[in-house]
């Protein structure tokens, strides 16, 4: 009813936090500068492939970290070990373009045997290779090679968007691999959009926030708005 229901009756309005979040991700839609580079990791895998889907033709460069790399890796034949992945999309993933050289999967991982959900004291981690993963390990983080080659590829965007962590940040030992990011970003000088409740989080733990163009509150909108996907209370304001 307050979102699609009043605009039948009365003349209806966007708010000033609506409106803010339409003007900063339609900045990112009109591909005015290049490099465009799109960031994604996080836990939420399916929400995010239909904008991997959707920038695999606009984007310059895609890197991805979280549970969605873990799947692209699973689905090429490479182990993962105990990590997590999402089956719902394995097969929509190996029907992608995955030899696209704007593709950036991690080349280095930081893994761990503990179990995160139940281990509660100090954790042993190390850093192997992509395909090095051991059967009884998780990915938890990228490695230090990954994180130098996204800061690169980063530094030289002119535009950025970021939805989703790199590793588990609730565990300081996975949080380098986010915070490397970040910086990255927040030193980029480009016309920068960051969503996610995770990424928003590091970047106010870090105190990076004020370096960031855009900081969507949107959420899983910012995804589909992002994706051109319908969204009912933009339609019924006809915002384009």
């Amino acid at each position: 009813a307050s979102i699609i229901g009043i605009t039948k009756f009365l003349p209806s309005y966007p708010g000033f936090l609506f409106e803010h979040e339409v003007e900063g991700l339609l900045r990112v839609l009109e591909f005015k500068t290049r490099p465009l580079t799109v960031i994604l990791g996080g836990a939420k895998s399916s929400s995010k492939l239909l904008l991997l889907k959707t920038f695999l033709k606009r984007a310059d460069n895609i890197l991805l970290g979280g549970i969605l790399a873990n799947t692209i890796l699973q689905a090429q034949g490479i182990a993962v070990g105990r990590s997590r992945v999402d089956d719902e999309v394995m097969q929509e993933v190996k029907d992608l373009l995955l030899t696209d050289k704007k593709l950036h999967l991690p080349l280095d991982l930081k893994v761990a045997r503990a179990d995160l959900l139940t281990e509660t004291g100090p954790i042993e981690t190390r850093i192997c290779a992509v395909g090095k993963v051991k059967d009884d390990e998780y990915i938890y983080d990228i490695g230090p090679e990954t994180g130098t080659l996204f800061a690169n590829i980063i530094a030289e965007s002119k535009e950025i968007i970021w939805n989703g962590p790199m590793g588990v940040i609730e565990k300081k030992e996975f949080m380098p691999g986010t915070e490397r990011v970040a910086r990255a970003v927040a030193d980029s000088g480009a016309y920068s959009v960051v969503g996610g409740g995770e990424s928003v989080m590091a970047l106010h733990k870090l105190g990076l926030s004020n370096n960031i163009s855009h900081i969507s509150t949107a959420g899983g909108a910012m995804l589909q708005f992002l994706s051109r996907e319908p969204l009912p209370g933009v339609e019924a304001l006809q915002i384009p």
